[in-house]
């Protein structure tokens, strides 16, 4: 910078600059960094499930909100993510397009794990390596037919797999992120004199210090469960959104149908019927009576 300064006040003349200047402030442009890309951004640039749909803000608008999971995966001044969510909202895709991102932009070493090998061989080896696929980042990847169930090798770095019911598999690797998967299901085998399998797998990232933990799943049994532990020991953050009437800020609840959340009415019977919920389809202000 110093020597582009000097070089620059060098190449000034008269009302501009010369040639000469002007050659290499555009030289200089070229080394410049580009501003770092939001990760919302990229993700609905390029990310997709492994069914290859895109990547959908306003399906999961918790994920991507302001201060929400997204921007604190980007913040470096956080180093654990806890989300306690209900099923199917988004919680697992959540950890591997954190991983996908990291290992197309930053690429470092990333390890997943889950209460069980059938579950670990079911999400690596059936999801993560077609979303990677679908993502389209990283290139020619091998084949389905060879692709290892317990570990996916990019072209720049490697993601590792471990589960809560073998200590061996959560010992002797480094990653940058660490992917916990359903927390609140691991179990702490009896007999063994190894630390609870949660604390292991964090362990895994102790020697980055721009680590990333993700611990994920649904509660379970009230103060006794992972992962409400570890929120209520966190931000405790949720989601809130204006009223469109009031335009007061109250928490979002999704798929409840209570107040301060989407309701919508039912079909015969009282059974869901797409088309009633399409015409009915509402928002519930929590003041409201």
């Amino acid at each position: 910078n110093e020597f582009a300064e000097r070089n620059g006040q060098l190449g000034c003349a008269g009302d501009g600059m010369s040639r000469e200047g002007m050659t290499l402030a555009k030289a200089f442009d070229v080394f410049r960094p580009p501003p770092d890309e939001p990760m919302l951004h990229w993700l609905i640039r390029c990310a997709k499930n492994e069914r290859d749909e895109p990547y959908d803000h306003f399906r999961i608008p918790h994920v991507g909100a302001p201060g929400g999971p997204l921007e604190a995966f980007q913040d470096p001044m956080i180093r654990e993510i806890y989300l306690m969510w209900a099923t199917r909202n988004a919680k697992t895709y959540f950890g591997l397009w954190a991983m996908l991102w990291t290992s197309a932009v930053w690429p470092s070493p990333c390890f997943f794990a889950s209460a069980s090998k059938p579950l670990v061989e079911d999400i690596i080896g059936d999801g993560a390596w077609k979303m990677a696929e679908n993502c389209g980042q990283f290139g020619r990847l091998p084949r389905e037919g060879r692709r290892p169930k317990k570990k996916i090798r990019l072209p720049r770095c490697q993601w590792y797999s471990g589960w809560a019911e073998s200590s061996r598999t959560l010992a002797d690797k480094s990653a940058k992120i660490v992917h916990g998967n359903e927390i609140p299901k691991w179990r702490h085998l009896r007999g063994t004199s190894e630390a609870d399998p949660w604390e292991l797998a964090k362990e895994r990232a102790k020697e980055w210090p721009d680590r990333k933990v993700i611990g994920e799943g649904s509660p379970t049994i009230r103060k006794k469960c992972r992962i409400e532990t570890a929120t209520l020991g966190g931000t405790h953050c949720r989601l809130n959104v204006p009223c469109p009437r009031c335009m007061k800020w109250q928490r979002l609840n999704l798929g409840k149908g209570e107040r301060g959340g989407i309701v919508f009415d039912r079909g015969h019977g009282g059974r869901a019927d797409p088309e009633v919920a399409k015409r009915t389809a509402r928002y519930a202000c929590r003041s409201e009576e």
